[in-house]
């Protein structure tokens, strides 16, 4: 969805976000019989957290110079 393609264009790896949510599981029976099982996180908000502290490491430096 929309958010997967924002989380994606704007999230690297180290980047502090808070993202809220659900769990799904999911359970079947593979061609074999044997029951497989698989967890989800369906995101349903994300914020990213560390955005401000570079805004005020970039503010700190300005205010060093003047």
């Amino acid at each position: 969805g929309k958010l997967g393609e924002v989380c994606q264009q704007y999230l690297t790896k180290g980047r502090l976000v808070f993202v809220s949510g659900r769990l799904q599981n999911d359970r079947w029976t593979d061609d074999k019989g044997e029951t497989q099982y698989r967890t989800h996180v369906v995101a349903t908000q994300m914020q990213m957290l560390d955005r401000k502290a570079e805004e005020q490491e970039v503010s700190a430096e300005g205010a060093e110079e003047e």
